[in-house]
């Protein structure tokens, strides 16, 4: 343990029995935090509480929703295969269930997706083993929602729904960073501020003013005045189109209106920030992208999303399925991306003719994972021509 460890746990302490509560090693808790000066919770890497955006507010953002599903919902349609390396060097797919379904509950689409979103907003993700196969390898998992976990510090054990549960039994995934709302989240809350100013200017029947007193002598009104005055003339105009002022008080309208106020380029900007922050090209997100962009075909747009921004996440997936508690020795998992980079029909035809018939593929391993079909049917195969004798 690092001395920035031992600060941390002097400073916020093991977290409390509470079911529920989640303690995440490596990153304090807001919630922990009771009483830390900021300047002393900054200098060990525990964020304030006024610069954190829950997932909830998070997915409020229209940008923060579509890179969450380009990157979560892509991971989650990949398949996991498992392949078996001989000592010639020759590779071969070994079928295991916890790869093609690992919850028996749900689809293997749903668990990956929900496993990589906790990968992105939250840094870590957690299977809880259900069976396993005669070797003692788990044959099946469930994701568990990061509310049902909590770790003791004291002590090293995992609960579960506030049940302790043995470490073998528990898959880990952690990701190469520490989770987009582990971070002081300055960008997420001013996008958060100009959807909010947005909502402001589309629920305004008449633009924002001043009440001004025109009166040259007289008393100022004291706040509990203003503020009952503020409130009787906000009530009067969302019941009324027309408004009625004393001849002692002023409406003067504000020169600002949402055009001068730059709020679609506050808008566009952020969400730029924001896909730099998931780590998206701009383009995925709709964001303004920088001229002198190059083209790309559709190919080479889907291995480039995968090689700048789901390889992490994968990487953490794959590795951690191929560690000897998981998979047997000898064995690796790995996603099967064939089909997501073959392009359109004609670019997957012509991947296919060049790499079946050869060391590369087979014929049906050509037709079944780059163009979709069955294997030939020797039935079906045309009868050799006859040949003419001479």
């Amino acid at each position: 343990m690092t001395l920035k460890d031992t600060a941390r746990r002097i400073l916020v302490g093991p977290p409390t029995a509470t079911a529920g509560t989640v303690a995440v090693i490596g990153g304090g808790d807001v919630a922990q935090v009771a009483g830390l000066p900021d300047s002393i919770a900054q200098a060990f890497g525990i964020n304030v509480a006024g610069d954190r955006v829950s997932r909830f507010e998070a997915m409020g953002i229209p940008t923060v929703k579509r890179a969450r599903n380009i990157i979560a919902g892509t991971i989650g349609t990949f398949p996991l295969v498992c392949t078996r390396t001989a000592g010639d060097g020759t590779v071969t797919r070994t079928p295991r269930p916890l790869l093609t379904q690992p919850d028996p509950n749900t689809t293997a689409q749903y668990v990956l997706t929900w496993t990589v979103d906790d990968l992105i907003f939250y840094g870590v993700a957690w299977w809880r083993v259900l069976a396993r196969d005669l070797q003692g390898y788990p044959a099946q998992a469930e994701r568990l929602d990061r509310s049902r976990v909590r770790l003791d510090y004291t002590t090293g054990s995992v609960y579960v729904d506030g049940a302790p549960v043995a470490a073998r039994d528990l898959i880990r995934f952690d990701s190469p960073d520490e989770g987009v709302l582990n971070v002081p989240g300055t960008t997420l809350r001013t996008a958060l501020l100009l959807e909010a100013a947005v909502r402001r200017f589309a629920v305004m029947d008449i633009p924002s003013g001043v009440l001004k007193d025109t009166r040259a002598e007289g008393a100022n009104l004291t706040r509990t005045e203003v503020d009952e005055l503020l409130a009787g003339w906000r009530s009067s105009r969302e019941r009324y189109a027309t408004g009625y002022l004393h001849r002692s008080l002023d409406y003067v309208p504000t020169a600002f209106n949402a055009q001068q106020l730059q709020l679609l380029e506050g808008r566009q900007h952020q969400a730029l920030e924001i896909a730099r922050m998931f780590g998206l090209a701009a383009g995925h997100v709709n964001a303004p992208e920088a001229t002198g962009m190059t083209y790309r075909n559709g190919e080479a747009q889907r291995r480039a999303l995968v090689d700048e921004s789901l390889r992490d996440y994968m990487t953490a997936i794959t590795q951690r399925l191929s560690l000897g508690d998981v998979t047997p020795r000898g064995q690796a998992v790995d996603f099967d991306l064939a089909k997501y980079l073959r392009g359109d029909k004609s670019e997957a035809i012509a991947s296919a003719v060049a790499a079946s018939g050869g060391p590369v593929l087979t014929t049906d391993e050509a037709r079944a994972d780059l163009l979709d079909l069955p294997p030939i049917d020797p039935a079906d195969e045309p009868a050799p021509a006859p040949q003419e004798t001479p």
